[in-house]
């Protein structure tokens, strides 16, 4: 039979063994034994089964039973068995403590004195204490007090097995001590089932700690619910298993207050005493008077109401049952009611919504507690109920209505449901005056009387010239306008009565608004001849381009309105005043020689001084002998000098008149021409005229460089050419020419007389054609000693060799380029001449022992010279 244990369930396999017959034992050759599930062999052959067995059963303790021990004979097939040995774990600490692999399990106190664990209903356990028991025991846990016990529920303390109860205040409950406020069960234990979590200040168990106590409601306020609670205070009031503190006010639901009072534990109606009232309620609200005795405002249909709106000067209070309800000397009056609070306002004050109200606050008022009209106009809403209110009419110059008004005098007149005073002026809607006077009770037309036209329309309205009826008021009726002189006047304060918004006024007398230059009117001002009348103010005409061309513009063929000049400038007319006078561009053109040529432009004008100014073409007054250019910019007379003209009025004047009119121009000079043929308005080129005034005249006098210096005191002369040289004649010469001073020759470049030497374009120049000489930097020709030392030879291949190099033998210039009509060229040449390329060339010659001196000696007419060397370099 096997045995196997797994998970606390034994299970038995039963084994079906054949049977064996066991021989003697001297006859064995093989011992082995049978336990549990393993078929042991003994270690080693002869052996009996008795040794075999007693070895077996020394080593195994997995499994309970017998030990059965078995043999065969030798050389036999039977087999022999017997028992040998018993496995009980319960029969000593050995086999236990075998069992379980260690010690500990062995008789350690409880319900158990063996071994304990091996069989069923048998359970070890420590002490578990949980942390809320340990605290009220004093105990803790501890796994060294050990118990085994029958039950698994059980606890442990003392080495004793406790299944539910308790031991000091711990309550053991499977398997563990709890304390009180650990679970229902354990403080039902201790002090009750119901006692645990109802609620509070205390949670979990109530009354197993000081300072807990079950409560429930109480009192004559309480409501039906009847809950209770767990307080720390003994004093505490309960409702819906909440803790109130004592003296506190709470709104438990209960019917007879909004909020009942705590009082030793008990819950009472504020209406029960002055200090519940006071508390939960308010100071004041005790006893107050009204409709409502005790507590006031601690249930529904109770309210504090005071004294509101027009009542005497007292401040009572009472308890009404209705909030509309009105106060007075601390009884409730209900809205509606009429009621005499001692104020001063009416005899009878109304009640409405808690506030007391004068009769004019409202219609119902004003007709419940008098007999007085509402609204009617004049003094606001009640009419009738207070001294000095009089129901009156409209009456006198009115628009026909029939509104009527309260008013605080029999006196007032009424207009459209107004009260207006004695002596006020006031539109009535009426058309014959704008505003009618009041006199009792009756309205007026101001036309009636001086008084009534002062007061409604002003001083000084009353009976004035115009042109409406001196007998009236005016500006008290449409299309009447009393008019002042304004504006552009001689100064005199008079006025006139208009019947035109737009009429200006001068003596008492109206003028209409200014439309054409008939309707300019001079009003004695020195603003203009005429002044215009623009919305009832006298302009000047210098005012207004319209002002301008209306009263005088429409008088002259021309405008006259802002045309500039010295007299009147921008934005102002021309010949309104004195000293104004409308001047134009005009030209003298007679036919005679002092004519300009330009056309006169009436266009071109401006307002001048005097009528003697003439005007330019930039449109400014220039006075008598003014010169000025750009009348014809690139032509003739583009300067032109203001002269003398008919009927006063100057002319521009050709400079070329006389002298005086030249020198009235800047930069032009009275000077004779230097050209052979007419230009500009110069008729022969050479008379004497204004030079620069015309085209082509240039004032020109003669210039020279510093190096050149021939000019000596300038001389003067007026040209056709602006680059024009003038010579010692007075004579223009172009630019570009040659011209000799003297013995020198000078080139005219542009303007100045410049010295050939200086430049080889001057010297070359198709004005000069002289030659330039490279190795000198020096013109060839232009000056009488051209054949001095140094100047004017040439190299044209002519070499000789000085036993040491080959050298240059100079020749001079072409005589054709050396050609000069004055003075005469000296010495005519060297005698010794060269034919190259068809010119012929004078070998130069020099004295011997001159520094040029070749070596090569010649014999002439004037004696022994020498070939000139030519070295080739610029000299």
């Amino acid at each position: 039979m096997y045995i196997i244990q797994k998970k606390g369930f034994f299970f038995i396999i039963l084994l079906v063994l054949f049977s064996f017959k066991i021989y003697a034992a001297t006859d064995t050759t093989y011992v082995g034994c049978t336990y549990g599930n393993g078929i042991y062999a003994c270690s080693g052959s002869g052996q009996d089964y008795a040794t075999c067995s007693a070895s077996i059963a020394g080593g195994q303790c997995a499994y309970e039973g017998a030990v059965t021990c078995y043999a065969s004979a030798a050389g036999g097939t039977e087999w022999d068995s017997a028992a040998a040995y018993t496995v009980n774990w319960d029969s000593s600490q050995a086999q236990c403590d075998c069992y379980w692999g260690s010690s500990g399990h062995w008789n350690m106190g409880g319900d158990i004195s063996s071994c304990c664990g091996d069989d069923a209903n048998e359970y070890a356990f420590s002490r578990i204490i949980t942390t809320d028991c340990s605290a009220e025991a004093g105990v803790y846990s501890s796994s060294s007090d050990n118990a085994c016990c029958n039950s698994v529920n059980d606890c442990v303390y003392g080495d004793v097995c406790y299944a539910n109860t308790y031991i000091s205040t711990c309550y053991c409950s499977s398997g563990t001590w709890y304390g009180p406020d650990d679970s229902s069960a354990a403080c039902g234990a201790l002090v009750g089932a119901k006692l645990y979590n109802i609620g509070g200040d205390v949670s979990n168990c109530c009354g197993d700690d000081a300072n807990e106590f079950h409560k429930y409601e109480a009192g004559p306020a309480k409501d039906l619910s009847g809950s209770d609670a767990c307080c720390d205070n003994n004093n505490d009031c309960v409702d819906e298993s909440n803790c109130y503190s004592d003296n506190s006010c709470v709104a438990t639901g209960s019917d007879f207050s909004f909020e009942v009072y705590c009082d030793g534990g008990a819950w009472y109606d504020n209406d029960a005493s002055s200090t519940y009232c006071n508390a939960c309620v308010g100071s004041g609200s005790f006893n107050i008077g009204g409709e409502i005795t005790g507590c006031c405002g601690d249930d529904y249909d109770e309210i504090d109401r005071t004294e509101l709106g027009a009542t005497d000067s007292s401040d009572s209070d009472a308890c009404c049952d209705y909030w509309r309800d009105c106060v007075d000397d601390n009884i409730c009056y209900s809205t509606g009611t009429c009621h005499n609070t001692g104020s001063s306002v009416t005899p009878n004050e109304y009640c409405s919504d808690a506030t007391w109200y004068d009769n004019d606050a409202s219609s119902a008022a004003c007709s419940t507690c008098s007999t007085g009209l509402y609204n009617i106009g004049g003094i606001p809403n009640c009419c009738g109920d207070d001294a000095n209110e009089n129901q009156l009419w409209e009456a006198g110059t009115t628009d026909g209505s029939n509104s009527d008004a309260c008013c605080d005098s029999t006196s007032d007149c009424v207009d459209d449901n107004s009260c207006y005073n004695p002596g006020s002026c006031h539109d009535t809607g009426s058309s014959v005056s704008y505003n009618e006077y009041c006199t009792a009770n009756t309205w007026h037309d101001n036309d009636d009387s001086s008084t009534y036209c002062t007061a409604c329309v002003g001083a000084g309205k009353w009976s004035i010239s115009g042109d409406i009826d001196p007998t009236e008021c005016c500006e008290d009726d449409p299309g009447e306008w009393d008019r002042n002189e304004e504006g552009a006047v001689d100064g005199s304060i008079s006025d006139a009565c208009c019947d035109a918004e737009s009429d200006c006024t001068d003596d008492d007398t109206c003028y209409p608004q200014t439309t054409s230059i008939v309707s300019c009117h001079d009003t004695g001002s020195t603003a203009s001849f005429d002044e215009y009348c623009d919305a009832h103010v006298w302009r000047d005409n210098d005012d207004s381009q319209l002002y301008c061309d209306t009263c005088v513009g429409q008088a002259v063929p021309y405008p006259v309105w802002s045309i500039g000049g010295d007299a009147t400038g921008a934005s102002s007319c021309c010949e309104d005043d004195n000293n104004e006078f409308r001047n134009y561009m005009n030209g003298r053109q007679t036919g005679t020689y002092y004519d300009v040529v330009w056309t006169d432009d009436n266009n071109i004008d401006a307002c001048c001084d005097t009528n003697n100014d003439c005007v330019g073409h930039d449109g400014v007054c220039y006075s008598d002998h003014a010169c000025i250019s750009g009348f014809n910019p690139g032509g003739n007379d583009d300067y032109s000098t203001c002269e003398w003209g008919p009927s006063g009025t100057d002319w521009w004047f050709d400079p070329d008149y006389n002298s005086d009119s030249c020198d009235d121009c800047s930069g032009l000079f009275w000077e004779a021409g230097g050209e052979t043929a007419a230009f500009g308005e110069y008729d022969s080129g050479l008379v004497t005229e204004c030079c620069g005034d015309d085209a082509n005249e240039y004032y020109r006098s003669c210039d020279d460089s510093s190096r050149n210096g021939e000019c000596g005191t300038d001389t003067l002369s007026c040209c056709d050419i602006d680059t024009d040289c003038i010579d010692h004649d007075a004579n223009c010469q172009t630019t570009g020419s040659c011209y000799q001073f003297e013995t020198l020759q000078s080139f005219c470049n542009a303007g100045q007389w410049e010295d050939p030497d200086e430049n080889q374009a001057w010297c070359e120049a198709a004005g000069c054609t002289y030659a330039w000489a490279i190795d000198l930097g020096a013109c060839c020709g232009d000056d009488t000693d051209y054949d001095t030392d140094e100047h004017c030879y040439q190299d044209i291949g002519l070499r000789y060799y000085d036993g040491t190099q080959t050298r240059m033998i100079a020749v001079e210039w072409n005589p054709t380029q050396m050609a000069r009509t004055s003075p005469s060229v000296p010495n005519d040449f060297s005698p010794l001449k060269i034919f190259k390329n068809s010119i012929t060339y004078s070998i130069a010659l020099v004295d011997v022992g001159h520094t040029k001196d070749s070596g090569i000696h010649i014999q002439t007419s004037s004696g022994i010279k020498a070939l000139r060397r030519f070295d080739g370099y610029p000299y």
